[in-house]
């Protein structure tokens, strides 16, 4: 295994490191668990006063892509 990259990053909850498996072609990337989904957070999204089904989908796809 070979070890690419460790740091941090602001779209992921907590990232450690990624690896690579050269036996297997896999990369492996190591990260914190987090305790939701996105279909959990667009639910409690959808329940907010205010909030368009518009604005919401351009939220998460500006949160997945950047």
């Amino acid at each position: 295994m070979e070890m690419i990259g460790s740091g941090n990053t602001p779209y992921i909850v907590d990232y450690y490191c990624s690896v690579i498996d050269v036996n297997k072609r896999e990369l492996c990337i190591c990260m914190e668990l987090m305790d939701t989904s996105i279909a959990k957070f667009y639910q409690a999204m959808h329940r907010l006063p205010g909030l368009s089904p518009d604005k919401i989908d351009r939220f998460v796809q500006r949160c997945a892509y950047n």
